[in-house]
């Protein structure tokens, strides 16, 4: 017999029946004629009714494994083959069987040695039961509600907003949410400090109680030491699709973006330094982000692919774009190109245009990120650029209140530390 090592979980269920009284009531006294009452014997008591036997119930649990069937799994968890049959043309009218994977979850429950119900959970949200109607079994979709709440997310960081989001006993992926929104303003490896704070008002939707997913980030409000107070509200202009704002009305976004990763680690920065490999001291040219292999590389603006080059032995495999303001930037030492990438293609501010690798005159896996002007290479950390357009006066009154309620909950006051 096929073996797995999938869990089995007995559970006993006893239904006891109570024992009620001691027997009939005692008849009421009778008058008799004498002068003397006669005595009435109280009547027999009656014999207790035998106790019910109790009800056993047996639950058994178990996941769907590789190379291991869904019948063959039924029959692992003590499913007869006739009852075997009969969940599959019950579930086959409701379930796609094709859409089976491994890890989803099942649980057969057993009442007196007859299969009485068995469930069967792909997601919190995918459930299906089987349970017995008469002499048959019938098959549904369980309806499972979504609870959805607007929750605020404290920060407190020590070391990175990252490690900070999972010491709250959050989701990290909220964390590159949060750095998509602020990537025009703040930089979270360099510009973070210990005791730097962050407050979110995100969407959450739950099932049983339990995370399902975010939502729309609401708003964030980040207090640095090193970038002082910045604070970002979403709102949905009338002329075009969501973004994020200041309470002034100003638009996040900015004609580049700070780094071409969201999260990014300065090894070498611009201007002079001792090159790895020759030993002499030259003018590096670019920014060094260190990060592993295969991280997504953001085109920093709009603009046009003008140079892709593969195995070069300096550079290895970089691509550089040209941009509407003149400038240049380029993106080396790659991995791959992101599908699509040839001289001449349009691309858009943060679409993927490459990942990061370790070719060509390189020391580690890392991204060197440089930007032009004209002819001659400048330091992209250097440069001030202008915000996209701020929402008109005429829109100002909606703005501040449809986003009253987020600013309310951004206004109250974030913690100084977090309880560890």
């Amino acid at each position: 017999m096929l073996r797995t090592d999938f869990a089995k979980t007995l559970a006993i269920v006893l239904s006891l029946a109570a024992c009620h009284g001691s027997g009939e009531p005692q008849a009421p006294a009778v008058e008799a004629a004498a002068a003397e009452p006669e005595k009435i014997a109280p009547a027999p008591a009656q014999p207790q009714k035998p106790a019910e036997p109790p009800l056993v119930s047996e639950v058994r649990v178990a996941r769907i494994l590789k190379k291991m069937t869904f019948t063959g799994t039924l029959a692992e968890m003590g499913l007869t083959a006739e009852e075997s049959g009969e969940v599959v043309a019950a579930l086959k009218k409701v379930f796609n069987f094709k859409k089976m994977r491994l890890g989803d979850q099942l649980r057969a429950c057993r009442t007196e040695g007859r299969l009485a119900s068995l469930e069967y959970r792909a997601s919190p949200l995918d459930e299906w039961l089987v349970t017995r109607e008469g002499a048959s079994l019938v098959a549904k979709k369980r309806v499972v509600e979504v609870e959805r709440q607007v929750a605020v997310v404290n920060l407190s960081i020590h070391s990175s907003i990252y490690e900070a989001m999972v010491d709250a006993g959050e989701d990290p992926g909220l964390a590159v949410d949060v750095a998509d929104i602020f990537a025009w303003d703040i930089d979270f490896y360099r510009d973070v400090r210990k005791g730097d704070r962050l407050r979110i008002v995100v969407e959450k939707q739950l099932a049983h109680g339990r995370l399902l997913k975010y939502g729309e980030i609401l708003g964030v409000r980040y207090e640095g030491e090193q970038v002082g107070s910045k604070r970002l509200l979403r709102y949905d202009p009338l002329a075009s699709g969501p973004s994020y704002f200041d309470e002034k009305g100003n638009s996040a976004k900015k004609s580049f973006l700070k780094s071409p990763l969201k999260y990014v680690h300065i090894t070498s920065g611009y201007g002079g330094r001792v090159h790895p490999f020759t030993g002499f001291v030259q003018n590096h040219q670019g920014v060094d982000f260190s990060a592993e292999i295969g991280t997504p590389v953001w085109a920093v603006a709009d603009g046009v692919v003008t140079r892709v080059v593969r195995n070069d032995p300096g550079g290895g495999n970089f691509v550089f774009l040209r941009h509407m303001n003149g400038l240049e930037t380029g993106y080396l030492h790659l991995s791959r190109f992101a599908d699509g990438m040839a001289v001449g293609t349009r691309v858009r501010q943060k679409q993927v245009v490459a990942f990061t690798g370790n070719t060509g005159m390189s020391t580690g896996p890392h991204l060197h990120y440089a930007m032009k002007r004209g002819w001659e290479y400048i330091n992209p950390l250097a440069q001030k650029f202008p915000r996209a357009e701020p929402l008109s006066k005429s829109e100002l009154p909606r703005f501040e209140e449809t986003t009253s309620q987020v600013r309310a909950l951004l206004d109250a006051e974030l913690v100084a530390s977090l309880a560890r």
